[in-house]
């Protein structure tokens, strides 16, 4: 799920578990269902089709179930346009 409001990429504690990631330390995030802990992590990789992402800042978000969300810590490295309901995402790379 894209989340141009999300400061991180969230992902939840089942794929967090699933990767091997460890938390860095608790922080106290603010989301569309309220208040709640995560744990800041680092990717070593976010992949989005053939655009890749090297050492991505995320949060481990125990409330997000099974989801993950892509926020501007992966997303403001790419060029990201919004026309007529239709999203694209590029590399700015490219």
């Amino acid at each position: 799920m894209i989340d141009t409001g999300a400061t991180d990429v969230a992902i939840s504690q089942s794929l967090a578990d699933k990767l091997g990631l460890h938390s860095i330390n608790a922080i106290r995030t603010q989301t569309a269902n309220g208040d709640t802990v995560s744990y800041m992590t680092r990717l070593k990789s976010v992949k989005l089709g053939n655009i890749v992402a090297l050492d991505v800042a995320a949060t481990i978000t125990p409330s997000l179930g099974d989801e993950m969300l892509l926020g501007m810590s992966f997303l403001g490295r790419m060029d990201v346009r919004l026309y007529k309901g239709s999203m694209t995402i590029r590399d700015v790379k490219e």
